[in-house]
């Protein structure tokens, strides 16, 4: 015993000096040496982990798995070994199987130390092979439609499988099955008549044959004798013109707004805040959509009203300063309110009319007249009763206007450039003051 202690007392931290405190701290370091030590000279099983199986509906497949670098990994069923593998540098490995028959196929996977099969580390896995199709799904009759054109599909298919719902061929909505067997889910009717079916699919992957058929005629409800349709708004492209579900463009009628995205002319005065404006008004939300005469113009975006409840956008951007009256025949249901809005925001100095030097429409520049609508002759003496009932024409000469605000009317809405030939945003100089 004295010898030891002799010996303990020249390792540091043990000397005959050494306080209490310095002696605790080197036995807890001279235990975590030998600790380490016994690691490296006593032999362990290597680690392992097997990577997830899910069912599959293909009978070649794998098991994968990881463990210790360079290692001997067993395949086992039943107590025998069917294959045998080594881990890579990396210690990844992989066991391959052909032409599997259906059904559950329990392994189990060894990792040993060498090939001896001595301290070795085992996990059990399950492969399951399904090759079977779930159930046909089975759609219900009576179905309910809402206002908005969608309809709520509900049917009976194979309990833990996913219903898929197909409208006119396209794949629209999806629902898992219920324990119970059940299922609901909603789509979006397109105008005309509606092809639904529906198939199931299970986890492994397998379909169904299609379900019945389901035949749903829809036509856009009119409200007021007017036809309108609710859309969600997903991206605002300018001041006057927006982006719907789905991708189509909608172009604001009897509005035209400064430029921002035309590549052929910079960016206009007062276009940036005509954007952001719109932007603020109806980007992410649910508007209702207004049809006039037209349908689309020559670039096939849509022609339409834009309203939020009872407020009309087109005419909050014209009385707000963001956007011009701008009248294409046939039309004109609302540029009555438009020119009065316009009137109110350009005497107010409202927007680009009290920020812009000489704020002029140009309508040719973004809103396109539309294609395919029939010509409308328009009276060639109109009622003498104010800006609300000009028409445009651009035809019509300064000695033929009736007033200055005509003038105005036919330059600024109507986009007549001849009746301002120097360019200095006054028309007809002969009745307009200020030329």
């Amino acid at each position: 015993m004295e010898v030891v202690k002799k010996y303990l007392h020249k390792l540091p931290g043990f000397g005959y000096n050494s306080s209490n405190f310095k002696k605790v701290i080197a036995s807890v370091t001279y235990g975590f040496i030998l600790l380490f030590i016994l690691v490296l000279i006593i032999p362990t099983s290597p680690t392992l982990a097997l990577a997830e199986n899910k069912p599959t509906k293909y009978s070649n497949t794998d098991i994968k798995g990881k463990t210790s670098l360079n290692k001997p990994v067993f395949l086992i069923q039943n107590g025998q070994v069917l294959l045998q593998t080594k881990s890579t540098s990396s210690g990844e490995f992989s066991f391959h199987f052909n032409s599997l028959p259906e059904g559950n196929h329990t392994y189990s996977v060894e990792a040993c130390r060498d090939e001896t099969r001595k301290l070795c580390r085992s996990e059990q896995t399950t492969l399951v092979i399904d090759l079977t199709p779930p159930t046909t799904p089975k759609l219900s009759s009576s179905q309910e439609e809402t206002n908005n054109g969608k309809l709520v599909i509900s049917g009976e298919g194979e309990a833990g499988s996913k219903v898929k719902v197909l409208l006119n061929g396209e794949e629209k909505a999806g629902s898992s099955i219920s324990p119970d067997g059940k299922f609901q889910t909603e789509i979006t009717l397109s105008e005309g008549s509606n092809t639904i079916l529906a198939v199931s699919e299970d986890e492994a992957g397998n379909r169904s044959s299609l379900s019945n058929e389901i035949a749903v005629n829809y036509t856009k409800p009119n409200v007021g004798g007017v036809q309108t349709e609710t859309v969600k708004v997903t991206r605002v492209i300018d001041g006057d013109t927006i982006e719907i579900e789905g991708g189509e463009r909608v172009r604001y009628i009897g509005i035209d707004t400064p430029e921002t995205v035309d590549p052929r002319t910079t960016v206009q005065c007062y276009g940036k805040e005509a954007s952001n404006k719109n932007k603020e008004l109806v980007e992410g939300k649910e508007v209702r959509l207004e049809k006039d005469v037209s349908e689309t113009d020559k670039y096939d975006r849509l022609l339409r009203y834009i309203w939020i409840g009872d407020t009309l956008i087109n005419e909050v951007l014209v009385k707000e300063g963001f956007a011009y009256s701008s009248s294409y025949p046939p039309d004109v249901k609302y540029q009555d309110r438009f020119i009065a809005a316009q009137k109110e925001a350009r005497n107010n100095n409202r927007g680009l009319w009290g920020t812009c030097t000489t704020p002029t429409v140009k309508p040719t520049s973004s809103y396109v007249t539309p294609t395919n609508i029939p010509y409308v002759p328009q009276p060639t003496n109109p009622p003498q009763s104010g800006g609300s009932s000009y028409v445009c024409d651009c035809s019509k000469t300064c000695d033929e206007m009736v007033s200055c605000d005509e003038a105005y009317y036919q330059l600024n809405t109507c986009g007549c450039s001849k009746r301002d030939g120097d360019k200095d945003g006054v028309p007809c100089e002969n009745i307009c003051p200020g030329g």
